[in-house]
């Protein structure tokens, strides 16, 4: 009967030992470093498939003040990518970490355009858990957009006037996009100029064209660091 009485009251002691340790733990934590306060980092990315080494940053801050963190689990919700860290693929969530503190880097490469949503989640010894989300919109390349603007300059005729295509931009400028080149066409000839060498060119004007008007149609286009050419931009000079 002693021996019974004994074992109820060390089953009893077990429980009250893991409630007391249950009690006194708290969940792990993940944050994003650059917005801590955060839990879902929204952004988009350009997937130009000229560049086959498109790659998101992502950096978290995982801890725990009890130092018993067991997993950092990644789960793909939506779209097709590849996570990696250090280089190397996140395969069955072998992601590397310490039980206290740890600054984890990834980097996220998309395979797809659209919608991409990814979740990672730090875990303790007692089941105690929280999750951070990232959405990423990967886009394909905008096409630039063409401005062409003239002024009569009047210097070596009065017919001279300078056309420029400096106002043109590239709509995904903020994800690398870049005006490559400028190519003007008037008098019926095409013009193109490098954008390191310059946006605008000077032309002297006829008095009269071959129909006997002064009205000379002139045009642009620009193209991208992709590639891609923006639409047709249409003028006219009206020679005075």
């Amino acid at each position: 009967m002693k021996r019974i009485f004994l074992f109820a009251v060390l089953l009893i002691g077990c429980d009250e030992t893991t409630k007391f340790l249950d009690d006194l733990n708290e969940a792990p934590q993940i944050n994003f470093t650059n917005n801590p306060d955060e839990p879902v980092l929204s952004d988009s990315i350009k997937l130009s498939f000229k560049n086959s080494q498109v790659r998101y940053r992502i950096t978290l801050k995982v801890t725990d003040k009890n130092r018993n963190i067991s997993q950092v689990i990644y789960t793909q919700l939506n779209g097709k990518g590849t996570l990696k860290q250090g280089g190397v693929d996140i395969v069955d969530n072998n992601i590397s970490f310490k039980r206290d503190s740890s600054t984890l880097s990834f980097d996220y490469e998309p395979e797809v355009l659209g919608l991409h949503k990814l979740s990672l989640k730090v875990v303790d010894s007692f089941g105690l858990s929280n999750t951070v989300s990232i959405q990423i919109v990967a886009f394909d390349n905008l096409i630039p957009v063409a401005r062409l603007n003239f002024t009569r300059l009047g210097t070596r005729s009065r017919n001279e006037y300078e056309l420029r295509g400096g106002e043109s931009f590239d709509r995904d400028a903020r994800y690398g996009g870049t005006i490559e080149e400028y190519e003007f066409t008037v008098l019926g000839k095409i013009l193109s100029i490098l954008a390191t060498t310059d946006s605008k060119i000077r032309v002297v004007f006829p008095d009269k064209t071959i129909s006997n008007t002064n009205i000379y149609p002139i045009a642009l286009r620009v193209r991208d660091n992709d590639g891609k050419w923006s639409t047709l931009i249409e003028r006219e000079v009206n020679i005075d």
